[in-house]
């Protein structure tokens, strides 16, 4: 039996030199063969899908570490959680002082519910403006329970300090009421794309990793 338990945490150094989001929704679109008019039948399905590279690595510990972390996750076994390194905090008026949001599921019926792209929020200072801004990431849950969300319109908040947030992917789960929505340092609960995990060695001991995340649903 191992010593460590999923999900693990992704290697910190170096950070990546390329992150290619491919954000995958499932659209069904087919055309009369007599009009010649779409039709369009949208479903639930979202995914968040990355593409990393490396940078080549040559100090030992660095790529040792990376070694190390693709042999634990073991394929599509394992989970890890990692987030965008390069927003770590949103780019709008938050602030960890004035602001601390929470879930908000108080009205009925409930909102925040699985598969809801809405996230009803309370918390905030009163009346703020551009809190968050589109495009903005925030997470819910943690470690295995970790979701991330892209913000997809601009946060104000009202006289009571509530606010509702636009998001994709859909909600992963129905949150508790009161749960804490983490703003900074957001992270994402992955799998492996593959079970594969090649990555070159070349000369000078430089090692070249490139490799797909896929979030891992349940």
């Amino acid at each position: 039996m191992v010593s460590f338990s999923y999900p693990i945490a992704v290697p910190t150094s170096p950070a990546p030199a390329m992150i290619q989001p491919r954000p995958r929704s499932v659209v069904a679109v087919g055309r009369s063969p007599f009009t010649l008019q779409r039709d369009k039948q949208v479903f639930d399905g979202q995914l968040l899908v990355w593409d990393i590279t490396l940078p080549p690595i040559i100090n030992p510990a660095d790529y040792s570490a990376w070694e190390a972390f693709f042999y634990r996750m073991n394929g599509r076994q394992g989970t890890c959680t990692f987030g965008d390194v390069t927003r770590t905090a949103p780019r709008g008026a938050y602030d960890s002082g004035q602001d601390t949001p929470l879930v908000d599921s108080s009205a009925s019926p409930a909102p925040n519910q699985e598969g809801d792209n809405v996230l009803v929020t309370d918390g905030w200072r009163l009346s703020g403006t551009g809190l968050l801004l589109q495009s903005d990431w925030l997470q819910l849950g943690s470690g295995a329970t970790a979701s991330l969300h892209k913000v997809l319109t601009d946060v104000d908040s009202d006289g009571a300090g509530a606010a509702s947030i636009d998001i994709w992917p859909r909600l992963r789960r129905t949150p508790n009421d009161n749960a804490v929505v983490t703003l900074a340092n957001t992270v994402g609960l992955w799998e492996l794309a593959d079970n594969e995990f090649p990555y070159d060695i070349r000369r000078a001991k430089a090692h070249h990793f490139k490799f797909t995340l896929v979030e891992a649903l349940g």
